[in-house]
């Protein structure tokens, strides 16, 4: 694997994140499958990745009445584009595929503080700040000090931290039928593999340390965890970078 490229607070992009529930989940990775090929596959500026549950799913930690989703849904757009230009295609998967009101959506911007090329496994952490604390004092705490955490998980090839905006979730949520429960923060993690995080020895030298320091300003009791497995990727994940930025504004001469 090439060496890391760790990004103090890289821009990362805009996208969706959709928690899926449903009643026959036996065909749901099929048909979700292909209600994503038919409605973006021909979209040149979306990305598109689907996951389901990885089978050794050794991180998985939620409430007693949470429901693990069956399967997750990431949709980005190149930046200068917006989310909205998708909702219209998004609302014909969901309404051609039977998922269930219970499944999530929110709408969030990525930053990337180890960036990566596409990965395997995808670890989400749905996070919510303790009550004492604003939007304000978490997103300060979580983008420049709970971050070094994720400098120093291993076997990891890319860690975000990806800020949820509620309002625009919710609106999404209402037109598509979905539900929108609160969550401030949703972490993720990317590997090639589950199983080498699971038994690298230094991960027990810094579970604690995290978690001790996640008690700072997370409601633990109210947050979710889990891992998934990417099956299905459409569209050229490279190309949702800030060249958008750069071709308008180019280094400056030397």
């Amino acid at each position: 694997m090439a060496a890391l490229q760790r990004v103090a607070g890289q821009v990362g992009m805009a996208k969706i994140l959709l928690f899926v529930n449903i009643d026959a989940p036996e065909r749901l990775i099929a048909q979700l499958g292909e209600a994503l090929s038919l409605h973006f596959a021909q979209q040149p500026h979306t990305c598109v990745q689907l996951m389901q549950p990885h089978p050794d799913d050794l991180f998985f930690v939620a409430p007693a009445n949470y429901t693990r989703p069956q399967a997750v849904v990431e949709l980005a757009v190149q930046p200068g584009k917006v989310l909205s230009d998708v909702y219209a295609a998004l609302a014909e998967v969901v309404q051609g595929v039977p998922i269930a009101p219970s499944s999530l959506v929110y709408v969030v911007h990525e930053k990337r503080f180890i960036d990566c090329p596409p990965q395997a496994v995808h670890y989400h952490y749905l996070m919510l700040k303790r009550p004492e604390f604003s939007v304000a004092d978490y997103n300060d705490y979580y983008s420049h000090f709970h971050c070094r955490m994720g400098f120093h998980t291993p076997a990891i090839a890319g860690y975000s931290q990806n800020y949820v905006d509620m309002n625009a979730s919710q609106a999404l949520a209402e037109r598509l039928g979905l539900a929108c429960r609160e969550v401030t923060s949703i972490s993720e993690m990317k590997m090639a593999s589950l199983q080498a995080l699971a038994s690298a020895p230094e991960l027990a030298a810094i579970a604690q340390p995290a978690a001790e320091d996640e008690e700072r300003f997370v409601d633990r009791s109210r947050s979710v965890s889990f891992s998934s497995q990417v099956v299905l990727r459409i569209g050229d994940f490279a190309s949702i970078t800030d060249s958008v930025f750069s071709q308008h504004f180019p280094p400056a001469r030397t």
